[in-house]
This record gives C-alpha cells, structure tokens and sequence, in this order.
C-alpha cells in the first residue's frame, strides 16, 4: 500500500441560536429520520483550523495521533 494523505480546512464559526428538531408539536419523539433536524445561525470566520490525516501501509493495524508533530498524552478511561 502506498502513502496516502489527505488535508482539510475548517473554519470557524460562531452559532447565535441553534434549535433542535427532535419531538413533534404535540411532544412526541420524532422517530423518522427524515423529518429530524436541527436550524440555526451564526457568523462564519476566515480563521479556522487545518487538518491532516495520512495512511500508511502496515501489517499490523495500529492508530497514532500528533498535534503539532508531537504525541498527545493519551486519556485515562474511568474505571468502570
């Protein structure tokens, strides 16, 4: 397999007022997909942040994250 990345940007934004369409007008849940939603807005900024994701070939699956060319420390899960 060869090296394969990809890059994306998202920009920023700012929601003023956001409402979810999750129950009828009557209360009921909305159990059809098609008619659940959410409406909202807000203001859209130039600056956002910038995305990169690369795959390489392995024989083993394995995931690795970087920010910023460095490991994070990874999260403790709660016991349970």
């Amino acid at each position: 397999m060869t090296k394969k990345t990809a890059k994306a940007f998202a920009p920023g934004a700012i929601s003023s007022f956001f409402e979810i369409f999750n129950t009828h007008p009557n209360g009921t849940p909305i159990t059809d997909l098609q008619y659940m939603g959410a409406r909202g807005g807000g203001f859209g900024l130039q600056r956002g942040t910038h995305t990169q994701v690369t795959l390489n070939g392995a024989t083993e699956s394995s995931i690795e994250i970087s920010i910023n060319n460095h490991q994070p420390p990874m999260p403790k899960s709660p016991k349970p």
